[in-house]
């Protein structure tokens, strides 16, 4: 069945595999661990935040599975942790989306994104954490970790934003409709 619904829409399929290679490869190179830019985005929380707005529930499942196990691949950490922090921060966002922000706003936007890149750091700080008091890793965090997160969390927001302006003018689809009765 998988495999008629894949051939059946292969430009489809094609066409987000390479779209996530050129995401997670940006991710990796420029503004991974051992980049050193004065701004530091999270390009895969930002197309996650956008995907549980705009998105159906099994594409974005897929898209948090697939991004988190290729970070785990190129990650000296232990196998799993930016996977589950993704479904961790996926549950979140979904739940409160679903139940609290209902609308496509850009404060609906914003207040997810920020929720969505905090819950990620938090959930790492105690995932790591454990693993490095269970002996099961040798990270450990430096007191500029928090630094960084806030860097995070202000370009990321600003990124968010500007993406929502784009796509606010080029689609209809954070337009707000009324209803006529």
């Amino acid at each position: 069945m998988f495999w008629s619904l894949f051939l059946k829409n292969w430009p489809k399929w094609l066409s987000i595999l390479i779209f996530l290679i050129i995401i997670l490869s940006l991710q990796i190179a420029l503004f991974g661990p051992e980049a050193r830019l004065p701004f530091q985005f999270n390009l895969i929380m930002v197309i996650l935040i956008f995907l549980v707005l705009l998105a159906n529930l099994k594409t974005v499942l897929a898209f948090t599975v697939l991004s988190g196990t290729v970070l785990d691949i190129y990650s000296g950490l232990p196998f799993g942790i930016f996977l589950f922090c993704f479904f961790l921060v996926f549950l979140v966002l979904y739940f409160l989306f679903t139940n609290f922000f209902t609308n496509r706003s850009f404060y609906t936007l914003i207040s997810l994104g920020l929720i969505g890149i905090l819950s990620y750091h938090i959930f790492f700080f105690l995932i790591s954490g454990f693993l490095y008091l269970a002996g099961g890793s040798n990270f450990s965090f430096s007191g500029s970790y928090w630094l960084l997160v806030l860097s995070q969390t202000v370009s990321t927001s600003t990124l968010i934003s500007l993406m929502f302006w784009i796509i606010n003018r080029s689609s209809k689809r954070f337009k707000p409709i009324f209803l006529r009765s």
